[in-house]
């Protein structure tokens, strides 16, 4: 393998297939990571790509660096990097939301209202995926909504706290605790 010096710091080297880096001044054994990304340029975020050596394990690139991708379902969806945060994926029959550590199966609220538009706090609208799903929109965001709030055909939110409501004969004040 020759000297580890400054000057070739970061190479990494075959002999008798194991590969080696040269850090710190000396010859060590190579991660899969090191050698299988070893001479890669800088890439665009969320880029993914199989390994130089072995191309059935594939990377992302991420703040600056290439990480290994971290399963089956981030190499069907794509990267989940910063800027795809609560995004929602399928693959299969599954939904996933890009989370901070990765893809996480989703829950019904998250898939079922992602990218839904909230018209107006208080209001009740449906499932994205499942119609008769109903949620309510609460300072921007949505949550399931209850009974009272479906027979009411509005939500009980800040928006709307202290607004009476007229139903089967009975009034009905929305208090928010």
């Amino acid at each position: 393998l020759g000297y580890c010096t400054t000057s070739n710091s970061g190479v990494v080297e075959n002999l008798n297939d194991v590969y080696y880096i040269c850090k710190l001044g000396s010859w060590v054994t190579a991660t899969v990571l090191e050698y299988d990304t070893y001479g890669w340029k800088a890439g665009t975020e969320g880029e993914m790509k199989p390994g130089s050596v072995n191309s059935s394990n594939h990377y992302v690139y991420e703040d600056g660096a290439w990480r290994a991708s971290a399963n089956e379902i981030e190499y069907d969806l794509g990267a989940c990097v910063i800027n795809r945060l609560n995004e929602v994926g399928k693959t299969g029959t599954t939904y996933y939301t890009c989370k901070s550590d990765g893809w996480t199966e989703s829950t019904v609220l998250e898939y079922d209202t992602y990218k839904k538009y909230c018209p107006k706090d208080g209001s009740i609208v449906s499932g994205k995926v499942v119609s008769e799903n109903k949620y309510v929109c609460d300072a921007s965001v949505f949550r399931t909504a209850n009974e009272l709030e479906l027979s009411l055909n509005k939500g009980c939110v800040n928006y709307t706290e202290n607004n009476k409501q007229f139903l089967n004969d009975k009034y009905y004040i929305c208090e928010n605790k």
